[in-house]
């Protein structure tokens, strides 16, 4: 039974379906499902499209010396030692969908807040023309209307705008929306933890189902991993997909707006009115992982502060749906990545009081030690988070960086080439390795670790610093020369 509001134009049929965690499965989906030519409505607080290379390195003894400068001009060399086909993620599967002819036309709508402010209008200029930058023979003009930009990229029109400026689409289009969406307003703030929505799934559907015919595929991606959506508000997805497939009831309504007054109670520190609401909405579903959730956060992090309560809450949760035990079920993550370190730290610990044995908090602990340069402080935690999960790789890596930089080379080195072999083409370990070989002053072997960090994917003005510097001792001085652009470049 479903209670649709009179005027949506939608014509409802049966099409696929796809929930995710990662966005990039939703190209996969596409591919499985055998959709071509297609208009994409990407509805999402990121584009997600970075350029993937269409030719690597090795295949290059394959080509004709008289093919290359004629390919130099038309396909991306990957710069990177990983495959073409290992380097699609969340933030370039939208290429490929496009390259592979799934979609023919592509429609990015933007927050309305970030639309309506002029550093939103400025950040989305200035994001869509380095992607432009990069492969100018495959991009057309670039025109900005009042609420628009339109443009071409990868052969196929490109609109970017919001809902309310979005025009009607006769044809069956892939509607693809991101949960980050709903919650990043503002699309440079995009892993601030003290987001809130500022639109609602209903409010979403009514505003979408008026502005297409119909929906050959729907995809939907949760993005909690990365802080993207913060996990308090990943049941939204689930009310998308209630919405935009006809399977709601009218009390999935009722619970909708129960669940908007009780975060609006929330900002306004109205803990004890928010708190009696999500238990009168456990009462009616017992068996909802997300309302534990947010009774767990409301517990810990508010005024309310009863960790009894807190833990028992958390646990319930993740009894009923184990994706909650994701390591971004806690604020300190999200200040982390947020660069608030000293916010991180209180809510790290506020965490740890309540499950003293979470390895992840005392892995973050440990990095903001490590960043503080506070090394016994940072030792310590790392190993209590490998004395609680002896497999964390990232705190390995943390005691090799100590060992470091208090001069332990010999063992930070071992412990390296040990992380090497489970962390493939991770950049980081190559860093490391060339630091060590750099202070032992082995020149040959710094430069080659240096060198293979950057075909990981490491980049910043110092790695091309320390090349220069160390081409300089070789007096490779052609070499100094092509690292000095480099860094120019940087800048």
């Amino acid at each position: 039974m479903s209670f649709r509001k009179e005027g949506n134009l939608i014509k409802m049929r049966a099409f696929p379906v796809s929930m995710m965690e990662d966005h990039d499965q939703a190209y996969f989906f596409w591919k499985k499902q055998g959709l071509k030519g297609f208009t994409l409505l990407h509805i999402d607080a990121h584009l997600d499209f970075g350029w993937l290379p269409e030719l690597d390195w090795q295949q290059l003894p394959t080509i004709s010396f008289s093919q290359l400068p004629a390919l130099q001009s038309q396909l991306l060399l990957n710069p990177f030692i990983t495959s073409k086909e290992k380097l699609l993620n969340i933030g370039n599967f939208i290429c490929s969908a496009i390259r592979d002819g799934i979609v023919r036309r592509l429609f990015w709508i933007v927050p309305e807040p970030t639309l309506n402010c002029l550093r939103g209008n400025y950040f989305l200029q200035k994001q869509i023309k380095q992607i432009l930058r990069l492969k100018k023979t495959d991009t057309g003009s670039f025109l900005i209307k009042q609420r628009s930009i339109n443009f071409r990229l990868a052969g196929v029109e490109v609109t970017v705008c919001g809902l309310s400026d979005f025009c009607y689409v006769e044809e069956p289009v892939l509607l693809d929306i991101d949960v980050d969406f709903l919650v990043t307003g503002y699309i440079w703030n995009d892993v601030d933890p003290c987001r809130i929505p500022w639109i609602y799934p209903d409010q979403l559907y009514e505003l979408v189902s008026k502005k297409i015919s119909q929906i050959e595929a729907l995809t939907i991606a949760y993005s909690v991993e990365g802080g993207f959506t913060p996990l308090k508000f990943k049941f939204l997805g689930d009310y998308l997909r209630l919405y935009f497939t006809e399977d709601f009831s009218k009390e999935d309504e009722d619970s909708l707006e129960r669940r908007k007054e009780a975060i609006y109670l929330e900002e306004q520190k109205q803990y004890d009115k928010a708190e009696a609401i999500y238990e009168e909405l456990l009462k009616i579903n017992p068996k909802d992982a997300s309302i534990y959730f947010a009774l767990y956060l409301l517990n810990l992090n508010s005024h309310i502060a009863d960790i009894t309560k807190a833990r028992n809450y958390f646990y319930r949760a993740i009894q009923i749906d184990p994706t909650y035990s994701t390591e971004y079920n806690n604020y300190g993550i999200l200040y982390a990545r947020n660069g608030r370190y000293s916010q991180a730290k209180k809510y790290y610990q506020r965490f740890l009081e309540m499950c003293p044995t979470n390895a992840s908090c005392w892995e973050g602990l440990g990095f903001i030690a490590l960043r503080e340069r506070d090394y016994t402080a940072s030792l310590r935690f790392f190993k209590k988070s490998l004395e609680y999960d002896s497999q964390r790789l990232a705190s390995q890596l943390g005691v090799a960086i100590i060992h470091f930089y208090q001069g332990v080379l010999d063992k930070a080195e071992e412990m390296l080439f040990s992380l090497k072999e489970k962390l493939t083409d991770n950049f980081e370990i190559y860093w490391w390795l060339a630091r060590i070989a750099h202070k032992k002053g082995l020149n040959k072997q710094a430069i080659n670790y240096y060198k293979k960090a950057v075909l990981t994917g490491g980049e910043g003005v110092a790695v091309h610093w320390y090349l220069a510097s160390l081409y300089l001792k070789e007096k490779n001085f052609f070499r100094v020369t092509e690292e000095l652009s480099r860094i120019i470049q940087q800048i």
